[in-house]
Formats: structure tokens, C-alpha cells, sequence
């Protein structure tokens, strides 16, 4: 009989925390359905914004103006270190040097990098086993050459 009051509780217990999931779920799934109507809104916001300031989906403004002008500016853009400085230089750990390497070079060109600082810029760039490689290197060459 004892048995049978423990299985008693049990199921009562599974079947409390069973509903207790279900209203869970239910709050995480309005949570869900509000964070997306949040989320849609911001968006619509900010393409009126990006209308008002005269600001087309891929960031260029469309205002009128010669095409010298705007050709100048790009270019402007693209020789101003600063457009890019959300880009990090790619990080070595010893893995898969091939693809490090064309992320380096990609690296290199987009930022202007002189031949001059590629060196300082890699041995930067380098962690783990490859840092540790480096520095054996460094000190068995300590006056490398290029």
C-alpha cells in the first residue's frame, strides 16, 4: 500500500510538472511571437530613417550630384582605413594554413598593408601552436631575412 501512495505522488508530481512545462512553453512562445513584433517594427524604423537621410539599402547615399563626385567619394572610401576598421586581421592557431593565408592576403590589400608591416601584422596574428613554433624560430634566428 505504500507503494501504491508513492506511485500516487509520482504521477500527481509528473503530472504537475508536465503542466508546469506547458505554461513554460506557452510564456517562451509569446516571448518569441513579441521579440519578432519588436523586431519587425525596429526594422521598419529604420528604413524610414535610411529614407529620410536620403540612404539606399546598401549604404550609399542617393542623393544627386555628378558621378565624378560620387566615384570620387567612393574612392575616398576605400582608401580611408577607417571604413574598414570593424575588420580583424585572422587569427592563426596552426590549423589549415591554406585558408589562413587567403583570409591574410584578402586581409592585407583590403587595409593597404605595406610589405613593411606584414611581417609585424602576421606574427601578430598568430596563437597557439603557431605562436609557439614562431617564437622557437625567433630564437634560433634571431636575425632573420625575407
Amino acid at each position: 500500500m505504500v507503494s501504491t501512495r508513492r506511485m500516487a505522488r509520482n504521477d500527481e508530481s509528473w503530472t504537475q510538472e508536465m503542466e508546469e512545462l506547458k505554461q513554460d512553453r506557452e510564456r517562451m512562445r509569446l516571448r518569441l511571437e513579441l521579440n519578432e513584433a519588436r523586431m519587425q517594427k525596429t526594422e521598419e524604423l529604420l528604413s524610414a530613417i535610411a529614407n529620410k537621410l536620403g540612404i539606399n539599402g546598401n549604404g550609399h547615399s542617393r542623393e544627386g550630384g555628378s558621378e565624378s563626385e560620387n566615384e570620387g567619394e567612393s574612392h575616398q572610401r576605400s582608401l580611408n582605413p577607417n571604413c574598414w576598421r570593424r575588420l580583424e586581421i585572422p587569427i592563426f592557431f596552426g590549423d589549415d594554413a591554406y585558408g589562413w593565408i587567403q583570409k591574410l592576403e584578402r586581409y592585407f590589400a583590403i587595409r593597404g598593408v605595406t610589405a613593411e608591416e606584414k611581417m609585424q601584422a602576421t606574427i601578430i596574428s598568430l596563437e597557439g601552436k603557431a605562436l609557439s613554433w614562431y617564437q622557437w624560430w625567433e630564437g634560433c634566428n634571431p636575425n632573420p631575412t625575407c
